[in-house]
C-alpha cells in the first residue's frame, strides 16, 4: 500500500478510528533524513504519514494542536522510534 503523505494534521480524518496514535520516527529507512509521524489504528500502522525536517516540528504540531499525550519508546522498540503520541 502506497503512503498517503499529508502536509498538516488537519488533513487527516480520524473520525472513524477507535484508537488513533502517531508513532514518531527519526531518519526511518523509508524516508531517510526526515522525521515522520505515522498514523496507527490500535497497533496497526496505516498508510498516512506526516513528514517534517525534524522531530521538533512534529512534537510542536501534536503538543500545540491536539489533545494527545506523548509516550517515550519502550525497551525493545525500534532504534529510530522517538515515541508515540496517543
Amino acid at each position: 500500500m502506497e503512503d498517503k503523505i499529508v502536509e498538516d494534521i488537519e488533513q487527516i480524518d480520524m473520525s472513524g478510528l477507535e484508537l488513533p496514535s502517531f508513532a514518531i520516527y527519526k531518519n526511518p529507512t523509508d524516508y531517510p533524513g526526515k522525521s515522520v509521524a505515522r498514523l496507527f489504528e490500535g497497533d496497526k500502522p496505516t498508510n498516512v504519514v506526516l513528514i517534517k525536517k525534524n522531530v521538533r516540528e512534529l512534537h510542536s504540531i501534536f503538543r500545540d494542536r491536539t489533545r494527545l499525550t506523548f509516550f517515550p519508546p519502550l525497551p525493545g522498540d525500534s532504534g529510530n522510534l522517538v515515541g508515540v503520541w496517543m
